[in-house]
């Protein structure tokens, strides 16, 4: 009797764990259902080098929704706190600025609102956005997205892929962690480029984590600059 009862134990355990392992590999809907109110917060940090110095930014980017319209475009108010830059060990506030972005519901950008407005800045936007899939995804998957040239905004032509490498939870967040690769296409070995990895709440496909490689990306008044650089949930 307890012979079979071990092996009926052992039978339901191995049960358990084949349902877990299908529950861990069930493909996952990334949807932003964005919500007028809704915010959040972001520490960046970013190691760079501008003009053969070395550099850190560190600050507080907080994104707060302030419209949803019924097409699924929502509006993001983002505004930078707490900003300091350190170059060759000295420490000095840094020029903050805030600025409106309008994307639509799966992540692609349609406009920037600000006092200035530089192609710099919609092309570092088009680089950092998670253009969402149009399908549920699961650990291996991926999928493409080719942003366009617009001689209106200065924006350049490019590609980035994602994949799904893991499902991973950071703090309270259950998230999906994707390999991102973003580059344009014009500049030759100068394009500018962002490769990491960001994780996406598999329930909002808000982000938890960004963390990567800056190369050559545009930053205003300080041209072409390479960084590793990390925003992290607050």
């Amino acid at each position: 009797m307890n012979k079979r009862f071990n092996k009926a134990t052992v039978g339901l355990f191995v049960a358990a764990l084949s349902v877990a392992a299908l529950a861990v590999q069930d493909a996952v809907t990334l949807k932003r259902d964005a919500k007028v109110g809704e915010t959040i917060k972001l520490k960046l940090r970013a190691d760079l080098v501008v003009m053969d110095q070395d550099a850190t930014f560190e600050g507080l980017v907080t994104e707060k929704v302030t419209k949803v319209e019924p097409n699924g475009n929502y509006t993001v108010e983002s505004t930078q706190s707490e900003g300091k830059i350190s170059v060759g060990g000295q420490e000095m506030p840094a020029d903050l600025q805030s600025q409106t972005f309008v994307y639509k519901a799966n992540g692609e950008l349609v406009e920037i609102k600000a006092d200035q407005v530089g192609s710099e800045i919609y092309r570092m936007a088009n680089l950092q956005a998670v253009i969402l899939p149009s399908k549920p995804v699961k650990v291996g998957d991926d999928w493409t997205y080719e942003f366009k040239k617009d001689d209106k905004t200065g924006a350049v032509a490019g590609k980035a892929t994602y994949k799904v490498i893991a499902m991973e939870k950071i703090g309270d967040y259950d998230c999906l962690k994707i390999l991102v690769s973003a580059k344009e296409s014009d500049g030759g070995d100068m394009a500018a480029s962002i490769d990491g990895n960001i994780w996406l709440s598999a329930k909002d496909a808000t982000t938890v984590k960004f963390q990567g490689d800056w190369k050559n990306v545009p930053i205003p008044n300080a041209g072409p600059v390479n960084a590793k650089f990390v925003m992290t949930r607050q």
